[in-house]
This record gives C-alpha cells, sequence and structure tokens, in this order.
C-alpha cells in the first residue's frame, strides 16, 4: 500500500524534560569504535507502508483495531551521499525493504546499494536489523531508530564487506518554539549518540515536492535522516 508523505507526522516526538540524555545506554551498539571504510547520509525520500493486519499506511500503523500484533512491511527509497574509500565516495541510493514485528517493533531489513564512485558505479547488498522500538513503545516517544547488519560488495570497483551501523533520526517539533519549527537529535560524532543537543533541518532536509506544502509544511515535508557507517572485516 502506497502512503503520502504527509502521514509522516504521526512520527512528531514532543521532547520532555531531560530523556535526550537517557538516550544513550539504548544505542549502546549503534556505532562502531573503529574508522569507518566510508560514512554515509541519506534521506528517505519514499516509503511504502502496509500494516497487516488492517489497512492503515502511516509509518505507525495507525489502526487501532490491530494494536499490538501483526506486522509492519515497508519498502523504501533512501537517497544521499557516502564519503571515505574511493570505490565507496559519491552519490548513494538504497532501495530497501524490512518486516517488523508490531509487538516489539524489531525485524530483519534487507536491499540493495549503488554509489556513483568516481571509478565507476559501485554495487553493494546489505541484511541487518531495524529497531523502531524506541520510537513507537517509549514514553514519550524518542525520535530515532538504530538499524545494523553487514554489508557485500556486489559489483563495480568495490570488493569485501563486513558490518554497518546506523541511525534513522525522526524529525520533530519543540513544543512552544514560536516558528515550530522542525528538529533532529544532534548525535556526538565520536560515539554516534544522542549529544543531548537538538539541530534544526536545513532547507534541503525537506521535501519540497509535496502538494500539502503551505501552512505547517511550507517549507516541504521534513525527511526521517540516516547516519550510517560501514566497516570493513
Amino acid at each position: 500500500m502506497k502512503r503520502n508523505r504527509a502521514e509522516s507526522t504521526s512520527w512528531t516526538a514532543g521532547l520532555v524534560g531531560g530523556f535526550l540524555v537517557a538516550l544513550s545506554p539504548a544505542l549502546a551498539g549503534a556505532q562502531q569504535a573503529q574508522t569507518p571504510f566510508a560514512s554515509a547520509v541519506l534521506y528517505e525520500v519514499r516509503e511504502d507502508v502496509n500494516c497487516n493486519p488492517g489497512t492503515s499506511t502511516a509509518p505507525d500503523c495507525g489502526d487501532t483495531t490491530a494494536n499490538g500484533f501483526g506486522t509492519r512491511i515497508a519498502d523504501a527509497t533512501l537517497e544521499g551521499a557516502t564519503t571515505g574509500a574511493p570505490a565507496f565516495t559519491g552519490l548513494m541510493r538504497t532501495d530497501a525493504s524490512s518486516i517488523l514485528s508490531k509487538v516489539d517493533w524489531t525485524g530483519p531489513a534487507h536491499g540493495k546499494i549503488s554509489v556513483q564512485a568516481a571509478g565507476g558505479t559501485t554495487f553493494a547488498v546489505f541484511s541487518g536489523q531495524l529497531n523502531l522500538s524506541l520510537a513507537m513503545l517509549s514514553a514519550p516517544p524518542m525520535p530515532l531508530a538504530p538499524i545494523s547488519g553487514t554489508w557485500t560488495g556486489t559489483k563495480g570497483t568495490l570488493h569485501g564487506g563486513g558490518d554497518f551501523s546506523g541511525v534513522f533520526l525522526v524529525p520533530f517539533q519543540m513544543p512552544g518554539l514560536p516558528d515550530r519549527g522542525w528538529f533532529y537529535l544532534e548525535l556526538d560524532p565520536a560515539t554516534g549518540r544522542p549529544s543531548g543537543n537538538v539541530v534544526p533541518l536545513r532547507q534541503g532536509e525537506f521535501n519540497p515536492n509535496d502538494p500539502l506544502n503551505g501552512g505547517e509544511f511550507q517549507n516541504g515535508i521534513p525527511l526521517v535522516k540516516l547516519t550510517a557507517g560501514f566497516y570493513t572485516k
């Protein structure tokens, strides 16, 4: 089932008190200590969600008749860029699928990666585990979702593979601010964990082509952001 990008606002989270500091233990495995083979920043430009049972196509499967059981099946496209090893530096596109249990909001994810590197297009595949429980089960909601697994180069100039880990950052609004701006959690670049601060979305972090622009979405629909590190064995 397809959904409108405007439904991404159902993931909007309210920040309460000092809960940002408490997020760090939850992301203990989100990043690795060694220097990554490559680092990527991607934006979810498309996501089609199918919630079973029920008819909801919203990111949170917001169907009150099917809470607490079933699955969330999603196909998504992410676009952005990666830097690091020459074979993994350039514009990146990822086509991914995931199947999550609505009991604990975790499950497998897999997909294909292409990088427009200087030496030619590089291709890879990945598989791992996606964890939406922080965004879906925590009170207040924590606007992020860790993902980790393995990747393997398949064609082009890249050979080999290894592990990857990353965090999806869900845009949210800060209660009480007069401009009702949109923010991501700030990640410490050394650890990949929340620093306790927030950062406003830049102009390029909105989808400007949505028909619902105007009013609350005058800059476009805020995009889910993925920061990820790729490591070699």
